[in-house]
């Protein structure tokens, strides 16, 4: 008798249904692991079935804070793979991978694959095109860094997703007033933001790259352009999202770009969800996510 693999999600919420599906249409089953007591509040409408999950009969398995624990529970349904369903699940899926001992991305690297500060970093320290940017603690030292370097910068919370609290600044004061905003604030993936990221503007086409990794082996699933406008003394409003359907060499740039990137920040397997800019000075990361892109983007 054949048993069928099982693929363990970290925090597989509404979002993740499609792919969920996909899994148990291929023959799997699926468990349900989640990183916290907690439900982020981007998550609470939709939430996820039960009986999607093969052990919806001992309800959920949820992190406590005891890695050895969970992953005791988790390997009791010997996974192939465990993977993040949405953001708040990559480290947690890291650890759980590292400690059954399915293929997977480590955990030396966690950090950086969820810190839009230290991802740039790790780029700029292998040498890779990265934007300008300071982790600000203090508004006195964020105004500093804004007149020191002029011009628009955007300033956004260390570790959120889905654009939010994402502020573009003209002026220091600007700067000051969205740090304000940011600061001590919960964000939508219910975590306490402590400081912020500032980073240059950078001028040129916006684009997501997605993209699969197995062994090291990167493939470039999609490329998709985003369009901007500014409306109502609101800047940068996101107008749309383009499938491009044709690879030339300014493509060819951006995915031989997104593998650089992908070997940096260590994501040897599973998906990848990359934003970026074509710059004057070539493709330039934004910020990179180690799952799914989100909204279900078909």
């Amino acid at each position: 008798m054949t048993t069928s693999p099982c693929i363990a999600i970290v925090d597989s919420y509404a979002p993740t249904k499609a792919l969920v599906d996909q899994f148990k249409r291929s023959g799997c089953n699926v468990v349900r692991v989640q990183s916290g007591r907690e439900v982020p509040f981007a998550f609470r409408i939709g939430q996820y079935r039960h009986t999607d999950y093969a052990n919806n009969i001992l309800s959920n398995l949820i992190h406590e804070g005891d890695l050895s624990r969970t992953a005791e529970q988790t390997g009791r349904f010997a996974p192939v793979a465990v993977i993040a369903g949405t953001e708040t699940g990559v480290e947690l899926a890291d650890a759980l991978s590292e400690k059954i001992g399915t293929p997977g991305n480590g955990t030396k690297l966690s950090a950086a694959r969820r810190d839009k500060y230290l991802m740039n970093e790790a780029l700029r320290h292998a040498g890779i095109a990265a934007v300008r940017q300071i982790r600000a603690q203090t508004e006195d030292e964020l105004e500093e860094w804004h007149r020191k370097n002029g011009g628009r910068i955007v300033v956004k919370p260390v570790a959120s997703g889905g654009g939010d609290s994402v502020f573009f600044c003209d002026t220091p004061e600007q700067s000051a007033e969205a740090f304000t905003r940011i600061h001590r604030s919960e964000n939508i993936l219910s975590m306490r933001n402590f400081g912020v990221v500032a980073q240059e503007y950078l001028s040129g086409v916006e684009y997501m790259i997605n993209t699969v990794s197995c062994h090291g082996l990167h493939r470039v699933c999609e490329i998709w352009r985003t369009t901007r406008l500014t409306a109502n003394g609101v800047l940068d409003l996101t107008e749309g999202q383009h499938l491009v359907r044709e690879i030339g060499s300014a493509e060819q740039r951006l995915i031989n770009y997104s593998h650089r990137v992908l070997d940096v920040l260590g994501i040897m397997y599973g998906p990848a969800h990359l934003e970026m800019k074509s710059t004057s000075r070539g493709p330039v990361l934004l910020e990179a996510g180690a799952r799914l892109c989100g909204g279900n983007l078909p």
